[in-house]
Parts: structure tokens; C-alpha cells; sequence
């Protein structure tokens, strides 16, 4: 990370677009991803994502610093049995500063992380209030490599995320035809179903399909999953996303 001032500066950049984007029925996934965006150069780690829980809390990823694959697999793991998950069930801080210690209690995502070249994770809930919705993981290329400023600002982060989240939810149960789901998760599930369809006819990976939907909803002021869902049901230009 830069000097303090800078680093200070950056992270009012981060909160202040977000807090821009927290207006009446706003893009959820386009918040989360944002914020995961700048995760790292706010904190110093290397990459981060973003867990949503569902009903029957188990977590769900919503957003990414990356869709490559082996990040995609590493997140999965995560959810199930990782610093996240046991961040979400307690409402605290997580943090494992050198991921080749074989005494963590989470053998098979510290080996992974390791594997993919990580060497420290740290995860944070995501809040509203006293109520637990979610974790923001954190990984870093190097062990110990948050130190107390990067911490807070992944949490303050986590915690815009967690209100931003919440307050969707609520817009969202005001709707018709509310599913079981909250909406931010439905939306990436659409999301995911549009990339698919992209990657397919484009011929290219995930990665750049997902790309190419976000730049296509920033240019044309569509929500992504609006968008996704136009792509899904075939009333989208899926040529002129691609293009």
C-alpha cells in the first residue's frame, strides 16, 4: 500500500462511488462488484469476494476480483469450509496470516490458497446492524500482509456492502413476486445464466463474456441483471455486447 494519505484518499474514492450508487432500486451486483474491485488497493491484498448468505444461510459468492477459474474453484471451497464461512456463523473477523501453517482449522481451502500461489487470507463480515448476511475474503500474496489500516478498510467496505445488500433486499420484497432468495442472489444466478449464453455464442471464456455484459450495461445505463435477464430471454443484441 501507498502512504497513509493516499491510502485514506483511495478509500474515500471507494465509499463515496458507492454511496452514489445506494439510490432507490440500484444495481446490487454492480455495487458488490465495485467494491470488490477496489478491495485490493485499498487493503493490500491481492484478490477478495464477496458471500452473500441464502436462507438456509449457506453462503453464496456474488462477486469477484476475477472469473478466472481457479479463483472461481478457491471461492467455492471458501464457502463451504474456509474463513469466510466461519466469519458469516460467528460475526467476526477472521484472519490467517501465513497459509502454510498446517495448524489452521481449515486444511483444505489453506492448501488451495497456497497452491494458487496465496499466502495469507483475512475475512470480515458483512453486517447490517447486529444481523450477519455475509463475508468479504480477502487473499494476499504475501503472510500477514493487512495490517490494521488495510483491516479497517476492508471492514468499512464490508460493512457499505452489508447496508447496500440489506436495503436491496428490502426494496426488492416490496416487488411483485418475491422469491425465497434474496434478490442480489437472483440476480447473479441470471448473471450467471447470461455469461453462458455469451460465452457460448462469442466463443470466450467466462471471463471476457462477463467483461463484455458489464461494459455493454455501463454504456447503454442498464442494470446488469437487466441486462442479463434481456440475454437470457433473447431480447438482447447478444452481436452487439459481443462486438
Amino acid at each position: 500500500m501507498g502512504s497513509a494519505l493516499d491510502d485514506d484518499h483511495r478509500l474515500l474514492a471507494t465509499l463515496l462511488a458507492a454511496v452514489d450508487l445506494l439510490a432507490g432500486d440500484f444495481d446490487v451486483i454492480e455495487l458488490s462488484q465495485q467494491l470488490v474491485d477496489r478491495c485490493p488497493a485499498v487493503t493490500g491484498g491481492a484478490d477478495a469476494g464477496l458471500f452473500l448468505a441464502d436462507h438456509r444461510r449457506d453462503l453464496h459468492l456474488l462477486a469477484s476480483t476475477s472469473e478466472e477459474p481457479q479463483l472461481l474453484e478457491l471461492l467455492e471451497v471458501e464457502a463451504l469450509d474456509g474463513p469466510g464461512r466461519h466469519t458469516f456463523r460467528t460475526g467476526l473477523a477472521t484472519t490467517v496470516p501465513d497459509l502454510r501453517d498446517t495448524n489452521h482449522r481449515f486444511p483444505e481451502f489453506c492448501q488451495r490458497a497456497v497452491d494458487f500461489g496465496y499466502r495469507s487470507a483475512f475475512a470480515l463480515p458483512l453486517r447490517c446492524r447486529d444481523r450477519s448476511v455475509g463475508a468479504l475474503t480477502i487473499l494476499a500474496d504475501d503472510p500477514a500482509a493487512l495490517d490494521t489500516a488495510g483491516l479497517r478498510a476492508g471492514q468499512a467496505l464490508a460493512d457499505v456492502a452489508g447496508i447496500g445488500i440489506v436495503q436491496h433486499t428490502v426494496y426488492a420484497q416490496l416487488q411483485p413476486v418475491p422469491t425465497r432468495l434474496p434478490a442480489a442472489l437472483h440476480a447473479r444466478i441470471v448473471i450467471e445464466q447470461a455469461k453462458g449464453v455469451l460465452a457460448e455464442r462469442g466463443d470466450i471464456a467466462m471471463a471476457e463474456a462477463f467483461q463484455r455484459l458489464r461494459t455493454y450495461a455501463h454504456k447503454t445505463g442498464r442494470r446488469l441483471a437487466d441486462l442479463a435477464g434481456a440475454v437470457v430471454d433473447g431480447s438482447a443484441d447478444t452481436d452487439e455486447i459481443l462486438a
